[in-house]
């Protein structure tokens, strides 16, 4: 199959728009979580960088808690809160 330069433009900017979308999911998420460490900071939650360490570490259980959840139960999850 040939691809003409339109053809071939076309699918680089669909792969970049795609990409950025990746990166642009990942950095909400990242600021969402900076945002809960600032946050924490000024409630005095979070005191020293043993503190931070701690809070990372729970994060990281978490995130493990989490995905050991089947992605069933996060769909059932989502469907009663659509309902509210």
């Amino acid at each position: 199959m040939k691809l003409t330069l339109s053809a071939l433009q076309n699918l680089i900017r669909e792969a970049t728009a795609r990409a950025s979308d990746t990166y642009m999911e990942k950095e909400r998420l990242r600021e969402d979580m900076q945002a809960r460490v600032v946050e924490a900071i000024v409630k005095g939650t979070i005191k020293d960088q043993k503190g931070l360490d701690e809070h990372f570490a729970t994060v990281d259980m978490a995130v493990k808690a989490l995905k050991m959840i089947p992605y069933d139960v996060f769909v059932k999850l989502a469907k009663t809160k659509s309902r509210k």
